[in-house]
C-alpha cells in the first residue's frame, strides 16, 4: 500500500487528505467482505485493505435469529445432490442469474469448509458428515446452523483470521463515491472516496 497527500479545497480552505493506492480494496467488514480479503491474501495478493465503519458494527456480526441458516451442498446421507441441482433450485427462486447460482453452488463446500477449518462447530456425526436439514424452499438437506448467532460467530472467526494474516483494516470510514472509467459500456472502478465517520457515544 502506498500513501500520498492530495490538496483539496473545502469551503474555500485548502486541506490535505490522505490518498492510498492498493491492489485490492474491500468495502465493508461483513462475513462476505472479510472472507474476500482473506481469500485474496491466501491467493498471494498481499496488497489488500479493508475499509469499514467498524469491525463490530456490521449487520452480519450484530444479527441474531433462531432461524439463522447457512447453505451449502448436502454433505450427509445418501440423498443425491449436485452443484447443478443446487444452482437450479437457486435459479428457480427467481432472484439469481443462472451463472451466479452455479458459482455459488460450486463454491459452497469450499466456503463452508473454510469456516469449519477456522473453528466453527457446525454439527457433524462420527463419520465426518456435516448434518443438514431441509427448509421451506430447499428440497435437499443443505441447511446447517450453530444456533441463533451463526453469522456473529462466522464474523468473529473471520476477524481472527484477518488479524492473523495481518490484513490492514481502516475503521471509522465509509465509502461515499465511486470514481469510474467507462469504456465500451463497461465500468472500471478507479478510485473510492471515503469519509471519516465517528462513532456516536
Amino acid at each position: 500500500m502506498q500513501q500520498e497527500q492530495l490538496e483539496i479545497t473545502v469551503q474555500g480552505k485548502m486541506q490535505l487528505v490522505p490518498v492510498y493506492w492498493v491492489h485490492s480494496l474491500v468495502l465493508g467488514s461483513g462475513a462476505a467482505g472479510l472472507n474476500a480479503a482473506i481469500q485474496l491474501k491466501r491467493q498471494g495478493i498481499d496488497d489488500v485493505v479493508i475499509v469499514s465503519e467498524g469491525l463490530d458494527q456490521g449487520t452480519s456480526i450484530n444479527t441474531g435469529s433462531d432461524k439463522q441458516t447457512y447453505y451449502k451442498l448436502s454433505l450427509c446421507g445418501d440423498e443425491p445432490d449436485s452443484q447443478h441441482a443446487m444452482a437450479s433450485d437457486y435459479f428457480a427462486g427467481g432472484a439469481m442469474h443462472g451463472d451466479l447460482a452455479l458459482v455459488e453452488a460450486s463454491l459452497s463446500v469450499r466456503a463452508f469448509m473454510n469456516l469449519v477449518n477456522l473453528g466453527l462447530p457446525f454439527p457433524h456425526d462420527q463419520f465426518g458428515q456435516y448434518v443438514g436439514y431441509k427448509t421451506d424452499h430447499d428440497p435437499k438437506q443443505r441447511a446447517t446452523s450453530i444456533g441463533p448467532y451463526t453469522s456473529r460467530e462466522m464474523c468473529r472467526a473471520l476477524i481472527g483470521e484477518v488479524k492473523r494474516l495481518k490484513i490492514p483494516v481502516h475503521e471509522q470510514r465509509t465509502a461515499i463515491k465511486l470514481l469510474c472509467l467507462e469504456q465500451d459500456e463497461k465500468k472500471t472502478i478507479l478510485r473510492v472516496g471515503c469519509a471519516e465517520c465517528r462513532r456516536r457515544v
